[in-house]
């Protein structure tokens, strides 16, 4: 734009400096004598090209006007200004297809209830739209987005809503909410957002361009499900214990419930009846006595049967698989830990250097018997401190160790020495040496800083082992956290009385194209009033 701005500007320049180069004719009469005499020489020297202004000239202040036209139109291209207001009503409609709204709720489900409302939605725009004819988007929406329509009329709408069917995924409300916001695409102008769901509206973000009208179809129901599956394990293996199961209920329970639980052979492992209590959830705990898938399942289903059948993958491993790369090994053939290099659940090293990826215990060269120094400082709230008399500590006689960055010392001596220390990334822990045996105090707490250490690192290294959530198929729902909620009013936001044309919200129009044909018809009108000068040769 700079460059075009310039070379107008030049042509401007170059369009005077032509005008004032045009010689102006004057009549004089002057008398034949003049001619007989020899003219005087010039005393001082004359210049052939003499400025002149082009006052009279009507072509060059038209052709200077086409040039400031042009030169305008490239400095405003940006300027905006308002036109005719127009009105316009152009509605999205985001129905809700996780697999919550397969509730049975009244006579339907509530996705049945979605589409009636939706329909509801489009009859009422098409009565409050006026003369011209409103135009509609429908998407739906779980964990994702997805078009179906981006400008169509009322029946090719309800013609695509009938193939709406929920899918087995979660909810993300974040999704209907960020197409307030939106820039536009697509033949129709989204005026109005139109979100059919069965969650409770949040909260509206303000200074939006589009209206926004929530429905919100859900009912309390009667509902049993299987609200959570929490764990135990083993805090040196990682190995699972115990696996509890809670079982919630919304509105009046059955009183006939009963869960299933099916070893990893299919076989029943045990069945309970209800067991309903005003203060909490039913609770069922058991033991899983081998590794493998059990499956959870709860009858009879409730509103909603998304949660009435779990599977947890166990590992109900006996001991850790532990790399151990010290030259003595009693201490784990003792504890009958399983030695292997192949994906260890531990590491057992004596060089910080070969400390990680997975869990590991660095173990120094062990205590100094009767040269004890006093500890000055400690973190007492430590796991690997638990237990640990401090008092014992001073007389333990503890090395040294001189250990990588990363490391934070658990306990010092005098001079900032660290003789415990741990690290989070890679996880890794440091002690003096291994156990002592014994039955003396120094004994005592060399064993119980080797076995805090070990359930330090193994209860923070242990893999989680999360509940999956099926639909009565044995489809996997993928994130469905809230999604057998059933409890709590509708909470909608907006009417469908606000589906009303809206002014255009177009930014205005640009100046730019009426300059350029101002510029246009200013060069004709020049062309045409120099035509009157023509000459024929």
């Amino acid at each position: 734009m700079i460059i075009a701005a310039i070379a107008i500007l030049a042509g401007l320049l170059g369009l005077v400096v032509l005008y004032m180069r045009l010689p102006q004719f004057r009549t004089v009469t002057v008398s034949a004598a003049r001619f007989l005499l020899d003219l005087p020489e010039p005393v001082t020297a004359r210049w052939r090209w003499a400025p002149s202004m082009p006052v009279r000239s009507v072509s060059f202040w038209l052709q200077c006007g086409v040039i400031a036209l042009l030169l305008a139109a490239i400095l405003l291209e940006a300027w905006r200004v308002t036109g005719i207001s127009r009105t316009r009503l152009g509605v999205w409609l985001l129905v809700d297809s996780s697999y919550s709204m397969a509730t049975r709720q009244g006579s339907g489900t509530r996705l049945d209830l979605a589409r009636a409302a939706v329909e509801q939605a489009i009859r009422r725009a098409q009565a409050q739209a006026g003369k011209d004819a409103p135009c509609f988007r429908l998407s739906s929406f779980n964990q994702q987005r997805t078009d179906h329509l981006d400008d169509g009329t009322a029946d090719a709408t309800l013609a695509l809503l009938k193939g709406l069917m929920p899918q087995p995924v979660g909810t993300n409300l974040a999704l209907p909410l960020a197409t307030l916001r939106l820039p536009a695409s697509g033949g129709c102008a989204v005026s109005h957002v139109v979100v059919v769901t069965d969650r409770p509206a949040p909260s509206v973000p303000a200074g939006t361009d589009r209206a926004l009208v929530w429905i919100d179809v859900a009912q309390p129901v009667d509902n049993i499900g299987i609200s959570a599956v929490d764990i135990q394990r083993d805090p040196f293996s990682g190995a699972v214990r115990e696996v509890a199961v809670a079982i919630t209920a919304t509105g009046t329970p059955p009183g006939d419930a009963r869960m299933t639980i099916l070893g990893p052979d299919g076989r029943t492992l045990l069945e309970r009846r209800a067991e309903w209590s005003p203060y909490g959830p039913w609770r069922i705990v058991f033991e899983p006595a081998k590794s493998g898938t059990y499956r959870l399942a709860l009858s009879p289903s409730g509103a909603y049967d998304g949660d009435d059948l779990a599977e947890l993958v166990v590992d109900a491993g006996g001991q850790p698989r532990v790399d151990w790369r010290l030259s003595d090994r009693t201490l784990p053939t003792r504890l009958g830990w399983a030695l292997g290099t192949v994906n260890p659940t531990l590491k057992v090293v004596d060089d910080p250097a070969q400390a990680g990826p997975e869990p590991t215990l660095v173990v120094g060269p062990g205590y100094r018997r009767g040269s004890a120094s006093t500890v000055a400082l400690f973190a007492d709230r430590h796991p690997i401190l638990a237990g640990v008399n401090f008092d014992v500590l001073d007389q333990a006689g503890m090395n040294a160790a001189r250990l990588p960055a990363g490391f934070t010392p658990i306990a010092a001596d005098t001079a900032r020495h660290a003789w415990i220390a741990a690290r989070d990334v890679p996880r890794t822990a440091y002690i003096p040496g291994l156990p002592l045996t014994g039955e003396g105090q120094v004994e005592k707490a060399s064993m119980l800083l080797f076995f805090n250490s070990v359930r330090w690192l193994m209860s923070e290294g242990a893999a989680p082992a999360p509940a999956r959530w099926l639909t009565p198929q044995g489809t996997v729902i993928d994130t469905a956290a809230a999604e057998g909620d059933m409890t709590g009013e509708p909470a909608s936001f907006g009417s469908l009385d606000d589906l009303v044309p809206r002014a255009a919200q177009d930014g205005g129009l640009p100046v730019w194209p009426w300059l350029v044909a101002a510029a246009a018809l200013l060069f004709a009108l020049e062309r045409a009033y120099a035509a009157r000068y023509w000459r024929v040769a």
